[in-house]
């Protein structure tokens, strides 16, 4: 059974208790619902993820997600025995060291009085995505679910795009999973980073931004470190924001981060170090026939970022042209984030679902990531596989260290970019007509 701090969402804003309260603090076990606790200073996030949960709510019909009951109420306090029973006591388990679990006990032990705390009810489930891996991984086993796994989860999906309504952390920590018989149904929750796209979107992106630090020496590196947004949008993302701040910061960004690493020329290795490339190659290990397609895969993603660089940060690019594409910026970014989540669950059902791992998947999801349908599969083949540690927070992925970078076989003229509107144009094509992929370049350089 899961107990308080161990069973959902269990990170930096919520504790979790395996019943409900009263406004007293009156605890009471409850085999449907848990109830997911804030700090006091946390009301505000209760609130806005129950805004969120809402959104959700209304465009799946409650369906294929966790959703709390209500809006958040507000609680006097909890006692201490509702954070452990006598099991967990027995199996050594206690909620008091994870994130929001060991700062709530802080504040309860304080012998100052403390404000009422927020709290949502949730329905229970039996874990999340990243619990069924890593009990696998313990068994040196690679987790495979059936296709109807997934029966919930897709349409839900399908229709938060629909709406508009990005998740912002799709990752496996946040697939959870609820017994139905003998199939384990996964379940979308934990929606404390949701939005929706057509409102305010320069300050959700700016909230974003600043909620996990994009901001600095090493941010835009954030790209390859982020494995619950779309990495195009997690760079466009970026640079946005710093355009927004002020053009000293935009200009920052382009001279002391992104001009200095040389990025524009080492676009190949940013691409192989993304959560997605070292995923599918891990995946695809020295398969000859899913190989090349994933070597395709990450070759597309190196030209679509060596665009969004090019374009912004080539020499003599800076604020002006930036602030005359505004609104083609704007769109781009919705654009990309509006498929964030289906380009994240077609990588997971390719690496969780039964015989959904193939070659002609893989350049399915190419043309999902990249329309229209990118050019022939390729790529330079590299032996080993790459050992995936999943993270069971966004804080905790971004704490990794920063990949080391190589540069680019060719290198890149600067004057081959256009201004930034067309640019972001070629964003929705292919390999841009006279490019030299990885693949052709190996192929020519044979030909002398």
């Amino acid at each position: 059974m899961l107990r308080g701090g161990l069973s959902i969402a269990a990170g930096s804003d919520g504790c979790v208790f395996d019943g409900t309260f009263a406004k007293d603090g009156t605890f009471t076990r409850d085999p449907v619902r848990v109830t997911k606790v804030y700090l006091p200073q946390g009301k505000s996030i209760a609130e806005n993820e129950w805004k969120s949960m809402e959104l959700v709510r209304d465009a799946t019909g409650g369906e294929g997600v966790v959703v709390a009951e209500g809006p958040p109420q507000m609680i006097d306090t909890v006692p201490e025995s509702s954070f452990e029973d006598d099991a967990d006591r027995a199996a050594g388990r206690s909620g008091y060291g994870r994130g929001a679990c060991e700062k709530l006990v802080d504040v309860l032990l304080d012998p100052n009085p403390h404000p009422p705390l927020p709290a949502l009810i949730i329905p229970r489930i039996n874990g999340t995505l990243l619990d069924l891996y890593i009990e696998e991984m313990k068994n040196n086993r690679r987790l495979v679910l059936p296709e109807a796994s997934f029966a919930k989860l897709v349409p839900a999906v399908t229709k938060m795009g629909e709406k508009g309504i990005v998740h912002m952390d799709f990752a496996i920590r946040n697939i959870f999973y609820k017994k139905e018989g003998a199939v384990d149904a996964l379940l979308l929750g934990d929606f404390g980073n949701t939005f929706k796209l057509g409102g305010n979107i320069d300050k959700d992106i700016q909230d974003y931004v600043t909620r996990y630090n994009f901001r600095g020496a090493g941010r835009f590196l954030a790209c390859t470190k982020v494995d619950g947004v779309h990495p195009l949008a997690i760079a466009l993302m970026i640079l946005y924001d710093a355009f927004l701040t002020s053009e000293e910061t935009y200009e920052k960004l382009l001279n002391d981060e992104i001009r200095k690493n040389n990025y524009l020329n080492r676009c190949q290795a940013i691409a192989e170090s993304t959560w997605v490339a070292r995923s599918l190659r891990n995946l695809a290990g020295r398969d000859p026939y899913t190989r090349p397609v994933v070597e395709d895969f990450i070759n597309t993603l190196a030209v679509k970022l060596k665009t969004v660089i090019g374009i912004f940060a080539a020499p003599g690019r800076g604020y002006a042209e930036a602030k005359d594409a505004k609104s083609a910026i704007d769109a781009i970014v919705q654009k990309t984030l509006k498929r964030s989540d289906k380009c994240l669950l077609d990588v997971m059902i390719l690496t969780y679902q039964k015989d959904a791992l193939n070659s002609a998947n893989i350049t399915k999801l190419t043309q999902t990531w990249f329309p229209p349908p990118p050019p022939k599969p390729g790529g330079k083949q590299r032996g080993g596989a790459v050992d995936m540690k999943q993270a069971d927070s966004l804080e905790a992925v971004l704490a990794q260290p920063d990949p080391k970078l190589t540069d680019d076989p060719a290198g890149t003229a600067p004057e081959s970019f256009p201004p930034i509107a067309e640019g972001l144009a070629q964003l929705e094509g292919g390999v841009r007509k006279g490019h030299k992929t990885r693949r052709n370049r190996v192929k020519m350089s044979r030909r002398k």
